[in-house]
Protein backbone atom coordinates (compact mmCIF):
# COMPACT_ATOMS: atom_id res chain seq x y z
CA UNK A 1 0.00 0.00 0.00
CA UNK A 2 1.39 3.40 -0.98
CA UNK A 3 1.91 5.92 1.82
CA UNK A 4 1.12 9.46 0.78
CA UNK A 5 3.45 12.35 1.53
CA UNK A 6 1.14 14.97 3.01
CA UNK A 7 3.30 17.19 5.25
CA UNK A 8 6.83 18.35 4.42
CA UNK A 9 9.11 20.57 6.51
CA UNK A 10 11.96 22.23 4.62
CA UNK A 11 15.12 23.45 6.34
CA UNK A 12 16.37 26.47 4.43
CA UNK A 13 18.42 28.71 6.68
CA UNK A 14 21.60 30.44 5.60
CA UNK A 15 21.78 32.47 2.40
CA UNK A 16 19.26 32.96 -0.39
CA UNK A 17 20.93 30.10 -2.25
CA UNK A 18 19.47 27.77 0.37
CA UNK A 19 16.26 29.65 1.10
CA UNK A 20 14.78 30.33 -2.34
CA UNK A 21 15.17 26.78 -3.72
CA UNK A 22 13.55 25.50 -0.51
CA UNK A 23 10.76 28.02 -0.89
CA UNK A 24 10.25 26.88 -4.51
CA UNK A 25 9.83 23.25 -3.39
CA UNK A 26 7.38 24.30 -0.66
CA UNK A 27 5.28 26.37 -3.07
CA UNK A 28 5.13 23.58 -5.64
CA UNK A 29 4.23 20.99 -3.00
CA UNK A 30 1.38 23.21 -1.75
CA UNK A 31 0.20 23.76 -5.33
CA UNK A 32 -0.03 19.98 -5.65
CA UNK A 33 -2.27 19.76 -2.57
CA UNK A 34 0.37 19.09 0.08
CA UNK A 35 1.16 20.96 3.28
CA UNK A 36 4.59 22.55 3.80
CA UNK A 37 6.34 24.87 6.21
CA UNK A 38 9.90 26.15 6.59
CA UNK A 39 12.53 26.26 9.31
CA UNK A 40 15.23 28.93 9.10
CA UNK A 41 17.87 30.51 11.31
CA UNK A 42 18.08 34.10 12.52
CA UNK A 43 20.10 35.26 9.50
CA UNK A 44 17.98 37.78 7.55
CA UNK A 45 14.88 36.25 9.07
CA UNK A 46 12.67 39.30 8.33
CA UNK A 47 13.68 39.05 4.66
CA UNK A 48 12.74 35.37 4.59
CA UNK A 49 9.49 36.00 6.44
CA UNK A 50 8.57 38.56 3.81
CA UNK A 51 8.71 35.94 1.06
CA UNK A 52 7.21 33.07 3.03
CA UNK A 53 4.31 35.28 4.12
CA UNK A 54 3.82 36.40 0.53
CA UNK A 55 2.90 32.82 -0.38
CA UNK A 56 1.14 32.00 2.89
CA UNK A 57 3.82 29.56 4.05
CA UNK A 58 4.52 29.34 7.78
CA UNK A 59 8.14 29.79 8.78
CA UNK A 60 9.77 28.85 12.09
CA UNK A 61 13.12 29.80 13.64
CA UNK A 62 15.66 27.39 15.10
CA UNK A 63 19.05 28.32 16.52
CA UNK A 64 22.33 27.11 15.04
CA UNK A 65 26.01 27.74 15.60
CA UNK A 66 29.11 27.58 13.43
CA UNK A 67 32.16 25.46 14.19
CA UNK A 68 35.02 27.58 15.48
CA UNK A 69 38.58 27.01 16.73
CA UNK A 70 37.96 29.54 19.47
CA UNK A 71 36.99 27.56 22.63
CA UNK A 72 34.51 30.19 23.85
CA UNK A 73 32.83 30.49 20.43
CA UNK A 74 32.74 26.70 20.18
CA UNK A 75 30.99 26.49 23.54
CA UNK A 76 28.45 29.11 22.46
CA UNK A 77 27.89 27.23 19.19
CA UNK A 78 27.25 24.01 21.11
CA UNK A 79 24.70 25.78 23.30
CA UNK A 80 22.99 27.15 20.18
CA UNK A 81 23.02 23.68 18.64
CA UNK A 82 21.28 22.16 21.68
CA UNK A 83 18.79 25.03 21.70
CA UNK A 84 18.08 24.55 17.98
CA UNK A 85 17.70 20.81 18.49
CA UNK A 86 15.00 21.24 21.16
CA UNK A 87 13.30 24.04 19.20
CA UNK A 88 13.10 21.72 16.19
CA UNK A 89 11.72 18.84 18.26
CA UNK A 90 8.92 21.11 19.49
CA UNK A 91 8.17 22.19 15.91
CA UNK A 92 8.05 18.58 14.69
CA UNK A 93 5.78 17.51 17.56
CA UNK A 94 3.41 20.33 16.64
CA UNK A 95 3.54 20.02 12.85
CA UNK A 96 3.89 16.21 12.57
CA UNK A 97 5.77 16.13 9.23
CA UNK A 98 5.96 12.98 7.07
CA UNK A 99 9.44 14.02 5.93
CA UNK A 100 12.09 16.70 6.39
CA UNK A 101 14.09 18.17 3.51
CA UNK A 102 17.34 20.02 4.33
CA UNK A 103 18.70 22.41 1.71
CA UNK A 104 22.25 22.58 3.06
CA UNK A 105 24.16 25.04 5.31
CA UNK A 106 25.35 24.46 8.87
CA UNK A 107 22.03 25.99 9.97
CA UNK A 108 20.29 22.75 8.97
CA UNK A 109 22.26 20.52 11.34
CA UNK A 110 20.25 20.98 14.58
CA UNK A 111 16.91 20.53 12.82
CA UNK A 112 18.29 17.69 10.70
CA UNK A 113 19.53 15.84 13.78
CA UNK A 114 16.18 16.39 15.50
CA UNK A 115 14.50 14.64 12.55
CA UNK A 116 16.95 11.72 12.86
CA UNK A 117 16.33 11.38 16.61
CA UNK A 118 12.56 11.39 16.02
CA UNK A 119 12.81 8.84 13.16
CA UNK A 120 11.36 11.29 10.64
CA UNK A 121 12.67 10.49 7.12
CA UNK A 122 15.42 12.99 6.28
CA UNK A 123 16.24 14.08 2.73
CA UNK A 124 19.06 16.38 1.65
CA UNK A 125 19.56 18.70 -1.30
CA UNK A 126 22.84 20.38 -2.20
CA UNK A 127 22.82 23.23 -4.68
CA UNK A 128 26.43 23.04 -5.87
CA UNK A 129 28.94 20.73 -7.54
CA UNK A 130 30.67 20.30 -4.18
CA UNK A 131 28.51 18.66 -1.52
CA UNK A 132 28.77 20.89 1.55
CA UNK A 133 30.11 19.79 4.92
CA UNK A 134 26.71 20.01 6.63
CA UNK A 135 25.12 17.73 4.04
CA UNK A 136 28.06 15.32 4.18
CA UNK A 137 27.64 15.11 7.95
CA UNK A 138 23.87 14.51 7.75
CA UNK A 139 24.13 12.14 4.78
CA UNK A 140 24.90 9.09 6.96
CA UNK A 141 21.31 9.25 8.25
CA UNK A 142 19.58 10.60 5.15
CA UNK A 143 17.31 8.55 2.90
CA UNK A 144 18.58 10.37 -0.19
CA UNK A 145 21.13 13.05 -1.09
CA UNK A 146 19.90 15.09 -4.04
CA UNK A 147 22.27 17.44 -5.85
CA UNK A 148 21.96 20.25 -8.37
CA UNK A 149 24.93 18.97 -10.39
CA UNK A 150 27.00 15.78 -10.54
CA UNK A 151 29.08 16.10 -7.33
CA UNK A 152 32.86 16.10 -7.55
CA UNK A 153 33.14 14.94 -3.91
CA UNK A 154 30.89 11.99 -3.12
CA UNK A 155 31.93 11.59 0.52
CA UNK A 156 28.90 9.39 1.16
CA UNK A 157 27.17 6.25 -0.10
CA UNK A 158 26.95 6.72 -3.90
CA UNK A 159 23.70 4.78 -3.99
CA UNK A 160 22.09 7.61 -2.01
CA UNK A 161 23.08 10.33 -4.51
CA UNK A 162 20.67 11.48 -7.20
CA UNK A 163 21.14 14.52 -9.47
CA UNK A 164 17.91 16.53 -9.62
CA UNK A 165 19.06 20.00 -10.61
CA UNK A 166 18.43 23.13 -8.52
CA UNK A 167 14.77 23.93 -7.73
CA UNK A 168 13.76 27.04 -9.64
CA UNK A 169 11.33 29.80 -8.73
CA UNK A 170 7.91 29.10 -10.19
CA UNK A 171 7.79 32.53 -11.84
CA UNK A 172 10.82 31.60 -13.95
CA UNK A 173 9.47 28.23 -15.00
CA UNK A 174 5.92 29.39 -15.66
CA UNK A 175 6.72 32.60 -17.56
CA UNK A 176 4.28 33.18 -20.40
CA UNK A 177 6.80 35.13 -22.53
CA UNK A 178 7.16 33.40 -25.90
CA UNK A 179 10.65 34.48 -26.93
CA UNK A 180 13.16 37.27 -27.48
CA UNK A 181 10.98 39.42 -29.69
CA UNK A 182 8.11 39.59 -27.21
CA UNK A 183 10.57 40.10 -24.33
CA UNK A 184 12.24 43.01 -26.15
CA UNK A 185 8.90 44.67 -26.74
CA UNK A 186 8.08 44.39 -23.04
CA UNK A 187 11.47 45.81 -21.98
CA UNK A 188 11.22 48.69 -24.45
CA UNK A 189 7.72 49.50 -23.25
CA UNK A 190 8.51 49.22 -19.54
CA UNK A 191 11.74 51.24 -19.60
CA UNK A 192 11.17 53.46 -22.64
CA UNK A 193 14.11 51.90 -24.47
CA UNK A 194 14.82 51.24 -28.14
CA UNK A 195 16.48 47.82 -28.02
CA UNK A 196 16.58 46.18 -31.44
CA UNK A 197 15.80 42.54 -32.21
CA UNK A 198 18.60 42.57 -34.79
CA UNK A 199 21.35 43.50 -32.32
CA UNK A 200 22.94 41.25 -29.67
CA UNK A 201 21.88 41.91 -26.09
CA UNK A 202 24.19 41.18 -23.16
CA UNK A 203 22.76 40.63 -19.68
CA UNK A 204 25.17 41.40 -16.82
CA UNK A 205 24.59 40.79 -13.13
CA UNK A 206 26.44 39.77 -9.98
CA UNK A 207 23.70 38.54 -7.66
CA UNK A 208 21.15 40.38 -5.55
CA UNK A 209 23.83 42.57 -3.92
CA UNK A 210 25.90 43.00 -7.06
CA UNK A 211 29.57 42.05 -7.50
CA UNK A 212 32.42 44.54 -7.41
CA UNK A 213 34.49 42.72 -10.03
CA UNK A 214 31.60 42.48 -12.48
CA UNK A 215 30.44 46.07 -11.88
CA UNK A 216 33.99 47.38 -12.42
CA UNK A 217 35.40 45.16 -15.16
CA UNK A 218 32.46 44.48 -17.47
CA UNK A 219 31.50 48.11 -18.29
CA UNK A 220 35.14 48.81 -19.16
CA UNK A 221 35.20 45.65 -21.31
CA UNK A 222 32.11 46.85 -23.18
CA UNK A 223 33.89 50.16 -23.69
CA UNK A 224 36.93 48.36 -25.16
CA UNK A 225 34.67 46.44 -27.55
CA UNK A 226 33.72 49.83 -29.01
CA UNK A 227 30.76 48.26 -30.80
CA UNK A 228 27.66 50.42 -31.27
CA UNK A 229 25.72 47.28 -32.24
CA UNK A 230 25.84 45.98 -28.67
CA UNK A 231 22.95 46.32 -26.24
CA UNK A 232 23.51 45.83 -22.49
CA UNK A 233 21.25 45.28 -19.49
CA UNK A 234 23.27 45.52 -16.28
CA UNK A 235 21.92 44.80 -12.78
CA UNK A 236 24.31 46.50 -10.38
CA UNK A 237 22.93 45.74 -6.93
CA UNK A 238 21.67 48.37 -4.42
CA UNK A 239 23.38 51.75 -4.45
CA UNK A 240 25.78 50.94 -7.28
CA UNK A 241 23.96 52.06 -10.42
CA UNK A 242 25.34 55.62 -10.63
CA UNK A 243 29.00 54.63 -10.87
CA UNK A 244 28.27 51.88 -13.41
CA UNK A 245 26.04 54.18 -15.48
CA UNK A 246 28.83 56.74 -15.78
CA UNK A 247 31.04 54.21 -17.57
CA UNK A 248 28.31 53.09 -19.96
CA UNK A 249 27.57 56.73 -20.83
CA UNK A 250 31.09 56.88 -22.31
CA UNK A 251 30.40 53.94 -24.62
CA UNK A 252 28.42 53.65 -27.84
CA UNK A 253 26.11 50.93 -26.58
CA UNK A 254 22.42 51.14 -25.88
CA UNK A 255 22.27 50.28 -22.16
CA UNK A 256 19.75 49.78 -19.39
CA UNK A 257 21.24 50.06 -15.89
CA UNK A 258 19.11 48.84 -13.00
CA UNK A 259 19.92 48.18 -9.36
CA UNK A 260 17.63 45.15 -9.34
CA UNK A 261 14.79 43.59 -11.31
CA UNK A 262 12.63 40.71 -10.12
CA UNK A 263 11.40 39.34 -13.45
CA UNK A 264 14.57 37.50 -14.44
CA UNK A 265 12.67 35.34 -16.94
CA UNK A 266 12.07 38.49 -19.00
CA UNK A 267 15.75 39.45 -18.92
CA UNK A 268 16.96 35.95 -19.79
CA UNK A 269 14.58 35.89 -22.75
CA UNK A 270 15.91 39.24 -23.99
CA UNK A 271 19.56 38.25 -23.75
CA UNK A 272 21.85 36.56 -26.24
CA UNK A 273 24.80 36.37 -23.84
CA UNK A 274 25.00 36.50 -20.03
CA UNK A 275 27.94 37.60 -17.89
CA UNK A 276 27.53 36.63 -14.23
CA UNK A 277 28.70 34.65 -11.21
CA UNK A 278 28.11 30.89 -11.10
CA UNK A 279 26.00 30.12 -8.05
CA UNK A 280 23.91 26.96 -8.25
CA UNK A 281 20.63 28.75 -8.98
CA UNK A 282 22.21 30.98 -11.63
CA UNK A 283 23.80 28.08 -13.53
CA UNK A 284 20.50 26.16 -13.45
CA UNK A 285 18.65 29.21 -14.76
CA UNK A 286 21.18 29.59 -17.58
CA UNK A 287 20.71 25.93 -18.44
CA UNK A 288 16.91 26.25 -18.33
CA UNK A 289 16.95 29.20 -20.76
CA UNK A 290 19.88 27.76 -22.79
CA UNK A 291 21.88 30.97 -22.58
CA UNK A 292 25.57 31.23 -23.56
CA UNK A 293 27.54 32.72 -20.69
CA UNK A 294 30.82 34.12 -19.48
CA UNK A 295 31.05 32.97 -15.88
CA UNK A 296 33.17 34.71 -13.23
CA UNK A 297 32.96 32.48 -10.12
CA UNK A 298 32.81 34.17 -6.73
CA UNK A 299 36.33 33.48 -5.40
CA UNK A 300 35.37 33.19 -1.72
CA UNK A 301 32.61 30.60 -2.12
CA UNK A 302 33.14 27.69 0.28
CA UNK A 303 35.36 24.99 -1.21
CA UNK A 304 35.45 27.03 -4.44
CA UNK A 305 32.08 25.51 -5.39
CA UNK A 306 31.18 28.27 -7.86
CA UNK A 307 34.20 27.35 -9.98
CA UNK A 308 33.05 23.74 -10.18
CA UNK A 309 29.50 24.85 -10.98
CA UNK A 310 30.98 26.82 -13.88
CA UNK A 311 32.90 23.76 -15.09
CA UNK A 312 29.60 21.86 -15.26
CA UNK A 313 28.15 24.47 -17.63
CA UNK A 314 31.34 24.56 -19.69
CA UNK A 315 30.87 20.82 -20.28
CA UNK A 316 27.44 21.64 -21.72
CA UNK A 317 29.28 23.67 -24.37
CA UNK A 318 27.54 26.84 -23.24
CA UNK A 319 30.09 28.85 -21.27
CA UNK A 320 33.58 30.21 -20.78
CA UNK A 321 34.96 30.71 -17.27
CA UNK A 322 37.22 33.54 -16.14
CA UNK A 323 38.49 33.29 -12.58
CA UNK A 324 38.12 36.45 -10.52
CA UNK A 325 41.88 36.76 -9.99
CA UNK A 326 42.46 36.72 -13.76
CA UNK A 327 39.53 38.95 -14.64
CA UNK A 328 40.54 42.02 -16.64
CA UNK A 329 38.51 44.27 -18.90
CA UNK A 330 40.64 43.35 -21.92
CA UNK A 331 40.15 39.60 -21.35
CA UNK A 332 36.39 39.97 -20.90
CA UNK A 333 36.25 42.08 -24.07
CA UNK A 334 37.97 39.27 -26.00
CA UNK A 335 35.56 36.72 -24.52
CA UNK A 336 32.54 38.83 -25.47
CA UNK A 337 33.66 39.08 -29.09
CA UNK A 338 34.42 35.34 -29.23
CA UNK A 339 31.07 34.30 -27.72
CA UNK A 340 29.03 36.59 -29.95
CA UNK A 341 30.77 35.23 -33.05
CA UNK A 342 29.73 31.72 -32.01
CA UNK A 343 26.04 32.56 -31.78
CA UNK A 344 24.33 30.70 -34.60
CA UNK A 345 22.16 33.70 -35.42
CA UNK A 346 20.39 36.65 -33.87
CA UNK A 347 17.03 35.05 -34.50
CA UNK A 348 14.64 34.38 -31.66
CA UNK A 349 15.98 31.76 -29.25
CA UNK A 350 13.27 29.43 -27.99
CA UNK A 351 14.20 27.96 -24.58
CA UNK A 352 14.31 24.21 -24.13
CA UNK A 353 11.84 23.88 -21.29
CA UNK A 354 13.24 21.21 -19.02
CA UNK A 355 11.21 20.08 -16.02
CA UNK A 356 11.56 22.27 -12.94
CA UNK A 357 14.03 20.41 -10.67
CA UNK A 358 11.63 21.13 -7.79
CA UNK A 359 9.29 18.60 -9.42
CA UNK A 360 12.04 15.99 -9.49
CA UNK A 361 12.91 16.62 -5.83
CA UNK A 362 9.30 15.99 -4.79
CA UNK A 363 9.07 12.91 -6.99
CA UNK A 364 12.18 11.41 -5.39
CA UNK A 365 10.95 12.11 -1.86
CA UNK A 366 7.56 10.55 -2.67
CA UNK A 367 9.26 7.50 -4.14
CA UNK A 368 10.60 6.57 -0.72
CA UNK A 369 7.03 6.34 0.59
CA UNK A 370 5.95 3.81 -2.06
Amino acid sequence: MEKELKKLIILCGGTGGHFFPGLAVARLFIDKGGNACLITDKYKVSYKEKYSNLYGIEIFEASSGQISKNPFKMLMSFIKFISGLFQSVRIYLKEKPDAVLAMGSYTSIPSGMAAVLMSIPLFLHDGNSVIGKANLFLSRWAKLVMTAFPPINKGTDSSKIFVTGMPLRLELVNSSIKGKKEALELVNSKFNKTFSFEKPTILVFGGSLGAKTINTIVPEAIKICNDKELQVIHLTGPGKSKQVSEVYERTKVNSLILEKFDDMALLYMVSDLVICRSGGSTVTELEFFRKPAILIPYPYASENHQYYNALYYIKQGMADVVEDKNCTSSLIAVKIVEKLKKLESLQELIPIRMKNPAEIVLEKIQSVFI
